[in-house]
């Protein structure tokens, strides 16, 4: 007999009929500890081969990237400078184990089909539909994890440093309409070493500050990395007059970034992913210039733009006009990058950047999974010039 979900789903059932203890309904699950783990046995079996009987493509290139993804992890860990990854649940899981992570995303759908509300059809194609959802996301965030390790590797970190800013679980008041953003003005932490890396941000911030922080051996100088840019709920009562600042005003005008968020109070709430990058690398010589990457009023102008396309058509999808646009509202000033899995075909990149590249800056790099071509990447930062002193006002 195949080994298919269906089958597997008919043995769970067998297995229920023969246990009148087990109660599975819309409002009330009970699964007496006594057979609970052959329970899950069965219940986990069902999941495993829908997902590899539905996604055997997928499971592949997504075992590839863990196993790639473990390697560089285990090279930034020989650092001296970085003892500890840490990276969110669903993620983690995925990049640890891809089958194991997906199964997670049916759990719902399978104890709504044993509680009968809804039909093994039904369970299919909610399933596929999560499952397709969830590998895109996971994919494509477990690729920019590795190549943002990758360029961590390459920058040679001989020191690790993290920004102690206050986030809406220290601070319940942050975001829930006490005050206007913006109206609190306060100083920005200074930086303190760790060994320590965190790929996570809580939702609500006081100051936007650097995902990453870290002096780098291999250019001298100091070294901050950010993604998934938020708006800060602060105002820095100081900012760096070494570096240079974006009036974020200036940008949510320009753009037209502006929408009420969804609550009582009716404040403010700005969405940055349309016009800013993956990744923003920034580098000092200083390290508390590279304290702050935003507050409420100004946006830090960064060194290099990198947008991280793990698909191989990523082209089709508006993403040239969304680096372009990136590009713009930053003004990096050494360029971008964009770093692709898959190679582009040369005729759509001659044709969809050509003139555009030479003239602005934009790169394309075929990586793959050889973190060794980032290596252009780093080596812009070794001939930094001097930061221009600029105003701040």
């Amino acid at each position: 007999m195949v080994n298919s979900w269906k089958n597997n789903y008919l043995k769970l059932a067998e297995f229920i009929g023969l246990h009148n203890e087990i109660e599975i309904s819309s409002n009330k699950v009970v699964i007496p500890s006594g057979i609970k783990d052959e329970f899950y046995r069965y219940f986990d079996s069902v999941r495993e081969t829908l997902i590899t009987e539905s996604f055997p493509h997928q499971l592949d290139i997504a075992e590839e990237l863990s196993r790639n993804f473990k390697e560089i992890r285990g090279l930034v860990l020989e650092s001296e400078a970085i003892d500890s990854i840490d990276i969110s649940g669903d993620l983690n899981w995925f990049l640890e184990n891809p089958t194991n992570g997906l199964t997670r995303y049916l759990f719902d759908p399978l104890m709504k089909l044993l509680a009968g509300t809804s039909n093994p059809d039904e369970f299919e194609a909610v399933s596929i539909t999560k499952l397709n959802q969830a590998f895109c996301s996971l994919f494509s965030e477990g690729y920019n994890r590795y190549i943002e390790l990758g360029l961590i590797y390459l920058f040679k970190p001989d020191a690790g440093y993290f920004v102690p800013a206050i986030d809406g679980l220290e601070n319940g008041l942050l975001g829930e309409g006490h005050e206007l953003p913006g109206q609190h003005i306060d100083r920005v932490p200074w930086p303190q070493k760790s060994n320590r890396i965190s790929f996570d941000q809580y939702p609500v911030m006081s100051f936007i500050v650097p995902n990453i922080l870290l002096h780098s051996a291999g250019v001298g100088s100091f070294v901050a990395m950010h993604f998934d840019f938020r708006e800060a709920e602060w105002t820095a009562s100081k900012i760096s007059e070494n570096m240079e600042w974006h009036k974020l005003c200036d940008i949510k005008r320009r753009y037209g970034l502006s929408k009420l968020r969804p609550d009582l109070f009716k404040k403010a709430w700005y969405e940055f992913s349309s016009v800013l990058p993956d990744l923003a690398i920034y580098t000092a010589p200083e390290l508390n210039d590279l304290a702050l990457v935003a507050d409420y009023n100004h946006l830090l102008r960064p060194e290099v733009n990198v947008e991280i396309m793990a698909f191989e058509d990523w082209y089709k999808e508006g993403r040239l006009a969304d680096v372009k646009k990136h590009h713009e509202a930053m003004k990096p000033k050494k360029g971008s990058y964009i770093v692709c899995l898959n190679e582009t075909p040369l005729e759509v990149e001659t044709e969809l950047i050509g003139e555009f590249r030479t003239e602005s800056g934009i790169r394309i790099i075929h990586s793959g999974y050889d973190y060794m071509s980032l290596e252009s990447i780093v080596s812009s930062f070794a001939a930094a010039s001097p930061i221009n002193q600029i105003s701040c006002q």
